[in-house]
């Protein structure tokens, strides 16, 4: 028995028994509510099939956190796939499908390197800041820094996961370190910043750092955030943005005075 179906086939076996086409949508949805069957057709890939295992949805899900040999923290090369997911019960050609499907629920997500594809699994990363990740204080040495600090009033778990995914695809941002609370990204050897995430106060925290007067990394990131702020998900949690006093982080304040920009 199959485990999914092509729509094109599923209609077919519907056809087959005298279902008819105007009202195959409506039997899906049923199916789909009942349980029976699992249909995404919100998703270009996913509507094309139908899921009707559960119990292989579920064995999918775990495919990639139980290979914990060959994830390094949190992070699986895109080209040992292979030794994951093998035919026939996975078929290689259906890999994108798949991890459409764990990224359907947050179980993981994508992002480039400059040699591979790589796969963040975000239960999986580093529960501390990576020692690589280290963040000197602020000096005279620096010649731009700006700081924001974000109060919403509620986020789903999936909030940091997706902002990490958004921020790894922006235009030469090279997504440094991540962890379960917090990444560093570059734009080239002058641009630098770090994010850091509470998901108990629901507070994130931006430091940018520049040495080039245009400060190209500034607008990339605080555009970013705020567009991933409309989405549906996320609209209207935002409480208040900080800017910290900037004669404070001169002095090496550990509890700078804030001014709201809201």
């Amino acid at each position: 028995q199959p485990v999914f179906l092509e729509w094109k086939d599923f209609a077919a076996t519907a056809s087959s028994l005298s279902v008819s086409p105007e009202n195959l949508s409506e039997v899906v949805h049923f199916l789909n509510k009942s349980g029976s069957v699992m249909f995404y057709e919100n998703d270009a890939l996913l509507k094309q099939y139908i899921f009707l295992d559960p119990q292989w949805m579920l064995d999918l899900f775990c495919s990639i956190v139980s290979h914990k040999e060959l994830i390094e923290y949190g992070i699986l090369e895109f080209s040992k796939l292979d030794y994951i997911w093998r035919p026939p019960v996975f078929p290689q050609k259906l890999q994108p499908l798949f991890l459409s499907l764990l990224k359907k629920f947050d179980i993981c997500f994508q992002v480039k390197s400059q040699f591979d594809q790589l796969i963040v699994i975000p239960s999986l990363l580093p529960k501390q800041r990576p020692q690589m990740a280290k963040w000197a204080p602020f000096d005279d040495s620096v010649l731009f820094e700006l700081r924001r600090t974000f109060e919403f009033n509620f986020l789903p778990v999936s909030f940091f996961p997706r902002l990490v995914q958004r921020t790894s695809k922006l235009k030469l941002v090279e997504l440094r370190c991540v962890w379960d609370k917090g990444m560093v990204v570059h734009l080239g050897d002058d641009n630098k910043a770090i994010f850091e995430f509470n998901p108990t106060s629901f507070t994130l925290k931006l430091q940018i750092r520049s040495n080039d007067p245009k400060n190209p990394l500034k607008n990339l990131l605080l555009d970013n955030i705020n567009s991933m702020m409309q989405q549906p998900e996320f609209r209207n949690q935002i409480k208040q943005v900080l800017l910290p006093c900037i004669h404070c982080i001169k002095e090496h304040s550990f509890d700078p005075f804030l001014f709201s920009l809201t």
